[in-house]
């Protein structure tokens, strides 16, 4: 799977030709819904990873109907508040408390092989119970676990490719910092206040990705496209500016 870069509105954007000759730097403000770390880029890594994938020749593997499943997905909703678990809990309960009040007697004493004898009876009760409970876990979450060995098994054939396809990624990165002139900025937002920044005039790219909440195939990526020229704006990295991929 190739990236790609996301062209923001001009309402978000400066663009160079309307400040043709300005040479200030500009104060940028990237708004976050959650917290993030945003890694700003003075070339475009979609449009190198894309560029050596066609020099590659060979396509890269695809599995829409997977990602069609991945995208549908919704957790399942899961309560521990049922009968199931009441009686599994209540037997848990009555089995540490027994085992506690065989720990304290002699096991010589009148009554210990009758009061073992309903310990074993009761952990058994226990291991029938847990039983249940289990499977009760297992068919909530069968879905979800298909879904991860499909998952696994097309995100090595994935990778597998990009080793082979992306392999000089890293010096074509290299070499276009170089040619920009400019070094690229790492900005870790703990929570969701705004990240606040100075860029010098220039073309940039703000990437960063976060995980899907309830769907743990799925990320959100950021990969925007910009030119800065001396004003300054705000950018919001939300689900507005954000594209969905298969997470793998």
């Amino acid at each position: 799977m190739t990236g790609s870069t996301r062209l923001l509105p001009t309402s978000l954007i400066v663009l160079a030709a309307t400040l043709a000759g300005c040479q200030r730097d500009a104060t940028v403000v990237l708004t976050l819904d959650e917290p993030l770390t945003v890694v700003i880029l003075p070339y475009d890594p979609a449009a190198i990873r894309d560029s050596l994938a066609q020099a590659y020749g060979t396509p890269a593997p695809q599995f829409p109907e997977l990602e069609a499943a991945f995208g549908a997905y919704q957790a399942p909703e899961f309560s521990d508040s049922g009968p199931v678990f009441v009686r599994w809990r209540a037997t848990r309960d009555s089995v540490e408390r027994l085992a506690d009040s065989l720990r304290a007697r002699d096991r010589r004493s009148e009554g210990y092989a009758a009061a073992y004898a309903r310990f074993r009876g009761l952990y058994q009760r226990f291991g029938e119970r847990t039983a249940a409970r289990d499977a009760l876990y297992r068919g909530a979450t069968a879905e979800a676990r298909e879904l991860a060995l499909a998952a696994g098994r097309a995100a090595d054939s994935l990778r597998r490719w990009e080793a082979a396809a992306w392999a000089d990624f890293d010096s074509a990165a290299v070499l276009a910092r170089a040619a920009s002139g400019r070094d690229s900025v790492v900005l870790v937002g703990l929570n969701a206040d705004p990240l606040v920044l100075t860029l010098p005039p220039g073309r940039w790219w703000i990437t960063a990705h976060t995980r899907v909440d309830g769907n743990p195939f799925l990320e959100r990526r950021w990969n925007l496209g910009l030119v800065t020229a001396g004003f300054g704006f705000r950018l919001p990295l939300d689900q507005r500016t954000a594209q969905t991929h298969w997470r793998h």
